[in-house]
């Protein structure tokens, strides 16, 4: 499939009577044949917001490196407020060990669509043009494909990656877009909990149906250090005051990273009582090696990198 041949899927979005840019010769070959104005440049060489649209859909967008976003942050410049920017790149699937020309990974379909909305650039059209052509064994029909090559089983299944997004008309426009892309990671805070005596508060999680260390997620706008103390009065009954962060632990599934803090009694609590009985049904002082015989082999793991590591390695992100 030739970059040209992608044109009349964007029939319905380029910019009527203004200027559109690409570095493709071809692709402004079959743009001016069709009337449009058309600068043969890339936008690195283009004035701030001098054309409706820059079309980059010869595989000039690659997934690894900084010339992409590089490439992609000069587009949106060069583009008005509102215009049109759109990338296509060889599909790195199905066949993943695809390169662009200069060695660069290809595009996934996530690999664009992340890359136009990080620079503020919300994605109206992210396809796989001719995928359901090529797995039906057929030639491609053009737009008439487009409602199932834009399927999400579809995306990367075809011979490259087509994504159009709009430029922001403001500021506020961009940084919704850009926070819209990025990653969204759980948060939870746990406390290590020790009394003078130096015994361990363990709480029993009736969801569990394991014994575990006070702690939970952390609400929306929450200091991660105030959820530790809510959750030790919530789950195990004692008000506490915090020391030192102990350690913080980044997980996969699901994508998440619990802090786990430095905790002891603001005052003496011998026999407290969860106020979360819904959550919680037991409370104990015990010791620290009965505390790591109680909890599971995960938390076990946790307490012994947190208290074991406290001197030599404080403040430690453990990955897991």
């Amino acid at each position: 499939m030739e970059p040209a041949d992608l044109l009349p899927l964007l029939t319905t979005v380029l910019p009527v009577g203004e200027v559109v840019a690409t570095p493709h010769a071809g692709v402004a070959d079959a743009l001016a044949a069709s009337g449009v104005e058309v600068r043969v440049e890339g936008p690195s060489v283009l004035p701030d917001g001098s054309v409706g649209a820059v079309l980059l859909l010869a595989g000039e967008v690659p997934a690894a490196g900084d010339r992409g976003p590089t490439l992609l942050a000069e587009a949106v410049r060069a583009t008005r407020p509102g215009g049109i920017v759109a990338v296509a790149a060889p599909s790195a699937m199905p066949a993943r060990l695809a390169r662009t020309g200069d060695g660069q990974p290809a595009l996934t379909a996530t690999d664009a669509d992340h890359m136009l909305r990080e620079r503020g650039v919300e994605v109206e059209l992210l396809a796989a043009p001719g995928a359901a052509a090529r797995l039906a064994g057929r030639p491609w029909a053009g737009a008439d494909d487009l409602p199932v090559d834009r399927s999400p089983g579809l995306l990367d299944a075809g011979e490259v990656v087509l994504a159009v997004g709009r430029t922001p008309r403001s500021p506020a426009d961009r940084s919704r877009t850009f926070f819209g892309s990025i990653a969204r990671k759980v948060a939870a805070a746990s406390v290590i909990c020790t009394d003078d005596d130096g015994r361990v508060l363990v709480v029993f999680d009736d969801f569990k149906r394991s014994w575990t260390l006070p702690g939970g997620l952390v609400d929306a706008a929450e200091n991660p250090a105030d959820a530790a103390v809510r959750e030790a009065w919530e789950e195990g009954g004692v008000r506490v005051v915090l020391d030192e962060l102990l350690g913080v632990f980044a997980h996969d599934h699901p994508d998440r990273v619990q802090f786990f803090y430095a905790a002891r009694p603001e005052v003496p609590t011998p026999s407290p009582s969860p106020v979360h009985t819904h959550e919680v049904s037991q409370v104990r002082w015990v010791t620290r090696d009965t505390a790591e015989a109680m909890v599971d082999p995960m938390m076990r793991r946790r307490m012994r990198e947190c208290l074991d590591g406290r001197q030599r390695n404080p403040h430690r992100t453990w990955g897991w």
